[in-house]
């Protein structure tokens, strides 16, 4: 197991967390980390009512918390079964959210930025291959989000020298660095010039100056078109600004509908229902982050943001939750939907079923 100094020298090199060196949960890292575990992110937060810190190894994510009566507690969750990282930023505080196996753990009362750099970070890992950006580089990231790369994945910008992109957390791949690289890299200055070269070109400039000259002689005695005859070009630049705004919008509409794999809950649902244990989870593999196109029955709408769904009558909590998020958009929309409405919409898979847990949906769109 690691010893206290060296948690504590690798906590040091971290960006603003020296503060946390004092803290009582770090004294008792030493006996929660493995034999090869490593400390590459850390904040503190609240769990479950519960002040302590959440620390991101290089195996796994872990809150601890050190109370003065009821003793250690330790709550943690490897990356291979994290499905989903999300952060929502308040006026001063943050909360990170962590979905794992079918269940949801908020940790909130995080630093604000802090707690994006933190979520970003550890959305690097669960690409399941070691990061290339320090803590460090990578919050100067989350800082200035400006580049001229996108992240494919998201579309959001990248800065020039990230691996990873900050919004979505998924590695660039190498050939749109490559690219990158490549058109940013200045023509070379032509030095070398072949014998004879020089006398061949200052007779060809003087031969371009002559025609240009007699060029110009022509235009001014026969003169130009009218301006009757010169066709307006108002109507060809709102053309065109349209054509490229339906360019722009297509291809979110289609990837969206391109990635549907279920248009009725029911025969979905039954079919997971079917397979064992060890098939659900391959299964799951394969179909996490693509859409479906779902009908049921308002159950309840939350004030996080969640819609609660109900497929089966006989179903207690609900078949299906969709996540709309927090933004004032999203609470226009949401006070206005009764209990009892029936809706479909389209949704990407964030979240599989468990035993108690229902299927969870985000990037929602209401289609009718």
């Amino acid at each position: 197991m690691p010893t206290i100094e060296e948690i504590q020298e690798q906590i040091k090199r971290l960006d603003g967390t020296s503060k946390l060196l004092g803290f009582k949960e770090i004294g008792e890292l030493p006996n929660i980390l493995w034999e090869d575990e490593k400390v590459e992110a850390i904040i503190q937060g609240r769990y479950a009512d519960r002040n302590g810190i959440l620390v991101a190894t290089n195996k796994r994510l872990i809150f601890v918390e050190k109370g003065l009566l009821w003793g250690l507690r330790v709550e943690d969750f490897e990356y291979s079964k994290v499905s989903s990282i999300q952060y929502n930023a308040g006026l001063i505080l943050g909360k990170i959210t962590v979905f794992a196996a079918g269940n949801k753990a908020e940790i909130d009362q995080v630093p604000k930025q802090q707690g994006k750099t933190f979520t970003d970070y550890v959305r690097a890992r669960m690409t399941g291959a070691t990061p290339h950006a320090s803590y460090k580089e990578l919050a100067a990231t989350s800082e200035k989000p400006t580049g001229t790369k996108i992240c494919p994945e998201c579309g959001k910008p990248i800065a020039d020298e990230a691996n990873f992109c900050a919004g979505c957390g998924k590695q660039i791949p190498q050939t749109l660095i490559a690219q990158e690289i490549s058109s940013s890299k200045p023509e070379p200055p032509a030095t070398g010039k072949r014998e004879g070269e020089t006398g061949v070109a200052k007779k060809g400039c003087l031969g371009c100056l002559g025609l240009i000259i007699v060029l110009v002689v022509v235009v001014a005695i026969f003169g130009g078109s009218s301006d009757k005859t010169k066709p307006s070009t108002v109507p060809a630049t709102t053309q065109q600004q349209g054509q490229a705004k339906q360019t722009a919008e297509a291809p979110k509409k289609s990837a969206r509908e391109a990635n549907i794999i279920s248009n009725n809950f029911l025969s979905f649902d039954k079919a997971y229902d079917e397979k064992t244990d060890i098939q659900r989870t391959e299964y799951w593999k394969q179909v996490r982050g693509k859409y479906v196109k779902w009908t049921g029955t308002v159950a309840d709408v939350r004030d996080g943001g969640n819609i609660y769904f109900i497929v089966r009558p006989d179903t207690l909590v609900a078949d299906f939750v969709a996540d709309f998020g927090s933004s004032p958009e999203a609470k226009k929309t949401l006070v206005n939907i009764k209990k009892g409405t029936r809706l479909t919409i389209i949704g990407k898979l964030l979240g599989d079923k468990g035993a108690v847990m229902p299927w969870l949906l985000e990037d929602i769109e209401i289609v009718q």
